[in-house]
Parts: C-alpha cells; sequence; structure tokens
C-alpha cells in the first residue's frame, strides 16, 4: 500500500496496520483514501466519507479500528455505536469495535 500524503517510510506500518490511517489526520479532515495496489496503474478506494456518514470502508481497516479512535475522532459519524460495540463484547476504548473481542475468562476459586 502506498498513501501519496505520507513519507515513504510510513508507507510499512500503514500496510501493516490498515486502521492507523484513521487516527492520522485531524478530526473531520479525512474524507478518502484510495490504495494503489503495487505493479497496478489503478487507485481504489478504501475509505470514503460524505458529510456525517462513512459510507465506504474497507475490512482490513475495519477490523483494526478501536472503540478509542471511533469516540476520540469518529464520535459525530455512523461508526460509532453503542449497540455495534455490544455486540462484539467492547468493555473498553482498547477493544475492537468491528470484531468479537474475548469475553473475560472467570477463574474458579
Amino acid at each position: 500500500m502506498t498513501c501519496n500524503d505520507a513519507r515513504s517510510f510510513d508507507d510499512t506500518r500503514l500496510y501493516e496496520n490498515p486502521a492507523s490511517v484513521m487516527s492520522a489526520y485531524k478530526k473531520g479532515a479525512l474524507h478518502t483514501v484510495e490504495y494503489k495496489p503495487s505493479g497496478s496503474d489503478n487507485f481504489f478506494t478504501v475509505f470514503a466519507k460524505k458529510g456525517n456518514k462513512v459510507i465506504l470502508m474497507d475490512e482490513a481497516i475495519m477490523r483494526g479500528l478501536d472503540v478509542g479512535c471511533i469516540n476520540g475522532l469518529w464520535y459525530n459519524t455512523n461508526l460509532m455505536d453503542m449497540n455495534q460495540y455490544k455486540a462484539v463484547n467492547s468493555k473498553t476504548w482498547a477493544s475492537k469495535a468491528f470484531v468479537m473481542n474475548e469475553a473475560p475468562v472467570e477463574v474458579a476459586a
């Protein structure tokens, strides 16, 4: 993945953690993210926002988003959804927002 708005040394970090793209910009500044696969001449949209609605987001970005990123930077969008957090067992800001979080293992006394 290449981020045209990033420095070249950021490419590896962004590729390994696509959700970091979401927290790299000021609140409300990010509207579209495009991805250009190596060897391709074409860009593909992997994130798009229109107004306060996220209308498209790549699955890799979604899997990496935690509740803290959404609550801190995306709280005025359709990403913040308490029902969604509950559905995936999110308990803290460090919990993932779109993948199942493991329930704490209870230790028998």
